[in-house]
């Protein structure tokens, strides 16, 4: 205290500002009516966090960089990376500079001249579909190289209208359908369930159940179809590709040429096997993971809005509600998206090389043996690990934040928006009372209908929520 008095004899119109603006601070929460603790409360957090901000700020972010130094240090230590300092520069000269960020890559083959034609209507249609995205290109420089590719690869997939392939597809279209339409029956069935438990009815309550029970025989064996039916239109898009690949592969002495004469492909057996087995199976998914959620969204929207209009509400605002906040997680999550596509295609790449590295050793083991050459080998098939440890890492690292924002808005905020949507007809629904004598008939009516309507709906939106999910999940595998 006396050492502050001796300051404040030092330094007088320090004192008297500091009243000045305590005094203001007084007179600002008593015309608001804000009690006076409140405003000093307010202002000492933001005199601490524009201290903490200015002196904590500096030091929280050193500790940070320190945690994530020793993060990756352990990374590198799982994966082998922390020993042999010279793995920056011979990894890529081994496989690659795709992950500088300071090295200047170059300018990609655009491979869009291939596929079989035969001058019939659909070769007019591909060539049609070329030709648009080619002038889409040029006006606006987006690249639809890829577009093309995927387009003139369906080509070689499905060739014609009358295949195997067509007929697969329609198959799977309609159990798709079907099963839309029974998770619609099944959500208002178990509504229904839920309504004559709360009213205490046994009889329909058991006859309800048995129905419930009976409808679920076709609808296990229509979820296995659409299993069964997309595994087989995916070993029919492989059958397609293997074929056409193969005859590629041994005209004109293609197999020769790329092992011995062209070391643009280092692992030809990779990309005839593996990437056409994940190719195939990421195209069958992909056009379930599409059709039916789409079709859910469009049949979940129209029957949530005849069950609002039902409860005597009006039952716009939640669709709409859920459209802009789907449309919304979706502009979000695209801004701040990695590109996950490109690291997982490097990945892939570096997968290949290392397998490539194994197939050279065991076809060259004799020569290896003879010349001592066992060192080199281990080096390389090392520095090729390591490099795909490292990419695998570098993968791992953007998912940890982006997997969380993700959950945060798909789950939590989604959750959210469904209670909203469930709240809305359920509070503005008016009670439907027909005469005085049935108040409590028909109190305890609207009640058991109000259960009902909320299990439905619940049922429908978590349905709902997945064809959405979905949806973002088949944008995401197929950006670049």
């Amino acid at each position: 205290m006396k050492l502050f008095l001796e300051r404040g004899k030092s330094h007088p119109q320090k004192i008297i500002k500091m009243t000045v603006v305590m005094s203001k601070l007084k007179q600002l929460g008593d015309h608001y009516n804000i009690p006076h603790n409140y405003v000093t409360r307010t202002v000492s957090c933001a005199i601490f966090a524009l201290y903490f901000y200015k002196i904590g700020g500096p030091i929280l972010k050193q500790g940070l960089g320190e945690i994530q130094k020793k993060a990756r240090a352990a990374q590198d230590k799982i994966t082998g990376c922390d020993n042999n300092a010279d793995t920056s520069d011979a990894i890529v000269e081994v496989i690659g500079t795709a992950q500088d960020p300071n090295t200047k890559k170059p300018k990609p083959e655009n491979y869009v001249n291939f596929g079989p034609r035969d001058n019939g209507p659909v070769d007019w249609i591909v060539d049609t579909l070329v030709s648009a995205l080619l002038t889409f290109q040029k006006v606006t420089g987006i690249e639809v190289s890829f577009i093309i590719q995927l387009i003139k690869i369906i080509r070689i997939m499905v060739p014609g209208v009358r295949t195997i392939e067509v007929a697969l597809l329609i198959l799977h279209t309609m159990s798709l359908v079907s099963r839309t339409f029974l998770s619609i029956y099944v959500a208002k069935l178990e509504g229904q369930v839920v309504k004559h438990i709360v009213r205490r009815d046994v009889v329909n309550f058991g006859y309800l159940l048995s129905k419930w029970l009976l409808i679920a025989v076709p609808a296990t064996f229509i979820n296995s179809l659409i299993r069964f039916l997309e595994s087989q239109l995916a070993l029919a898009f492989r059958s397609r590709l293997v074929r056409y690949a193969y005859d590629l592969y041994f005209k004109n002495n293609t197999y020769y040429s790329v092992s011995n004469m062209d070391g643009r492909l280092e692992n030809a057996d990779h990309c005839l096997t593996d990437d056409i087995i994940i190719f195939t199976q990421h195209c069958a998914h992909l056009y379930s993971s599409v059709t039916k959620p789409f079709l859910d969204l469009c049949v979940i929207s129209f029957t949530l809005l005849r069950m609002a209009s039902s409860m005597g509400a009006y039952g716009v605002p939640g669709p709409l509600l859920a459209a802009v906040v789907m449309i919304s997680t979706h502009a979000i999550l695209r801004l701040v998206s990695p590109r996950f596509g490109s690291l997982v295609a490097e990945e892939a790449r570096r997968k290949g090389f290392l397998r490539f590295v194994h197939s050279r050793v065991i076809t060259n083991a004799e020569e290896i043996a003879f010349y001592g050459g066992h060192k080199i080998e281990l080096t390389v098939l090392q520095k090729s690990y390591k490099a795909l440890a490292k990419q695998m890492n570098s993968i791992y690292n953007q998912r940890l934040w982006y997997i969380m924002l993700e959950q945060f808005l798909m789950k939590y905020v989604w959750s959210a928006t469904g209670m909203v949507m469930i709240a809305v007809p359920v509070m503005t629904g008016a009670i439907r009372i027909k005469s005085e004598d049935d108040v409590c008939d028909n109190v305890g009516e609207d009640i058991s209908e109000r259960t009902q309507y909320m299990t439905t709906a619940k049922n429908i939106l978590i349905a709902g929520a997945d064809a959405a999910e979905r949806l973002m999940s088949s944008y995401k595998e197929v950006s670049p």
